[in-house]
């Protein structure tokens, strides 16, 4: 049962805040057990206020951001649930200075710190903070090009430069897009820490605090045709190359990093990373979108997408993704 309000001061402030409710039925969702009978409720209020200033030469903005989850997750109904609490808090104050119409360059900084109290995963919490600039140019009448470059620092994995770069040009209806760039993604508290804190675990997924941050390399060129106003056409192609994906392994009792609460006969997946992972692709949607009625507008979307990884590592990737909550922080 979600619900939003709104309160917007045009040109000054905005605000937003929305909750969500949910309960559902999560049967064999994370397992594949016989004796798994789960049901989960996830309830979430999340606030977010923006401040502005207009100046000469452009804009200076303050977002500031706060969620709050609560996830409990019950393997059978009269089992003790896994209760997890969970907040984000985020900060970032960036400045749109445009230099002139063909030319803008936005400098930022950003702080985040998450926190979780949880029965399975434990209590912890982590601070995350970046600088960044992204730089707009526009040559002649339809050429785009927009650069960014962020350094992010990490409590757990120190500082990390990630750039990026997007072009585009459209001679009339069609669209030339193209970008390349890298990305970071650290383990979740759910990755390190799944079932951490419980007295006893005799099977299941376990987390790894010693789990490595993800990065990739991204590159993708497409096309978009606009037929009409009403019709469109979209494809493209992209590569990843992924190094130090987490997923779960099966892992032998002997070689768990921590038997603390763990049997010999036990029967476990370990959160590991995996060596690489290399990933092409190709993409296309159409999108039909036509007004039928004054308040009415009639959507038709169709999508395609075609896969090929190849992925260097021992074990097999997991087709579930363990999350339960901290994914979401």
């Amino acid at each position: 049962m979600p619900f939003r309000i709104s309160l917007k001061k045009t040109g000054e402030q905005a605000s937003v805040s929305a909750a969500d409710f949910r309960k559902f039925n999560a049967q064999n969702f994370y397992t594949t057990f016989a004796s798994d009978t789960a049901n989960e409720k996830v309830n979430s209020v999340w606030s977010q206020l923006n401040i502005n200033k207009k100046t000469k030469n452009g804009l200076l903005n303050i977002d500031l951001g706060y969620k709050n989850l609560r996830d409990q997750f019950w393997f059978r109904p009269a089992s003790i649930p896994n209760d997890n609490r969970s907040n984000l808090y985020t900060a970032q104050v960036y400045y749109n200075w445009h230099i002139n119409k063909k030319y803008s360059i936005t400098p930022g900084v950003q702080f985040i710190n998450k926190k979780i109290e949880s029965n399975d995963r434990g209590n912890h919490s982590i601070a995350h903070g970046a600088f960044y600039t992204i730089f707009r140019q526009q040559f002649a009448e339809n050429i785009f090009l927009n650069e960014s470059l962020r350094l992010d620092w990490d409590e757990r994995y120190g500082a990390v430069l990630v750039p990026q770069i997007n072009f585009a040009w459209t001679p009339s209806a069609l669209t030339i897009r193209s970008s390349a760039g890298k990305s970071i993604r650290d383990a979740d508290f759910t990755e390190r820490f799944n079932n951490y804190n419980k007295a006893l675990v005799t099977s299941g997924t376990i987390g790894n605090p010693a789990l490595k941050p993800e990065e990739s390399l991204n590159f993708e060129i497409g096309a978009d045709y606009h037929f009409n106003k009403n019709f469109q056409l979209s494809t493209t192609f992209f590569y990843r190359d992924h190094k130090g994906l987490i997923d779960y392994a099966p892992t032998p009792y002997s070689d768990m990093p921590r038997k603390v609460n763990l049997i010999p006969t036990g029967s476990y997946s370990l959160a590991k990373n995996v060596e690489s992972v290399k990933t092409t692709g190709i993409e296309i949607d159409a999108v039909y979108s036509k007004k039928i009625a004054i308040s009415s507008i009639l959507n038709f979307m169709f999508g395609y997408t075609w896969l090929n990884s190849k992925i260097k590592t021992a074990f097999l990737l997991s087709i579930f993704h363990p999350c339960k909550t901290s994914c979401q922080l």
